[in-house]
């Protein structure tokens, strides 16, 4: 099954932010992204957040960070919101691992509430 892949307006205001810092984020953050398209839902998902059933998860990948040497642990956090049951995928939010220790429950579900529902 093929995924519909929507990027929220904070994905996109958080690449641009890390864009001046990270050139090549875009790049390394698209092999996830197509393997997403594909079906390929990679990542944990993110515990303590209440979904209406189990076709919808918020899912969080490592993504390594070409920028510095520091493999997938010290790169970048993709959050995304995956609903199975029509093939839709968002992409919440990307952080790096250097920059934020993480984003909290209460940051996803406003992403979600404000930008997806």
């Amino acid at each position: 099954m093929n995924y519909n892949i929507i990027t929220t307006n904070s994905f996109k205001r958080d690449v641009k932010q890390y864009k001046k810092k990270y050139k090549h984020i875009a790049d390394d953050l698209d092999n996830i992204i197509e393997e997403l398209k594909k079906g390929k839902l990679m990542g944990a998902i993110v515990p303590n957040i209440r979904m209406k059933d189990d076709n919808e998860n918020v899912l969080k990948v490592r993504v390594a960070n070409s920028d510095i040497p520091c493999g997938e642990r010290g790169g970048y956090r993709l959050i995304y919101y995956a609903i199975k049951s029509d093939g839709t995928i968002y992409l919440l939010s990307v952080y790096c691992k250097r920059d934020k220790e993480n984003i909290s429950n209460k940051e996803i579900q406003k992403i979600i509430l404000e930008e997806c529902l």
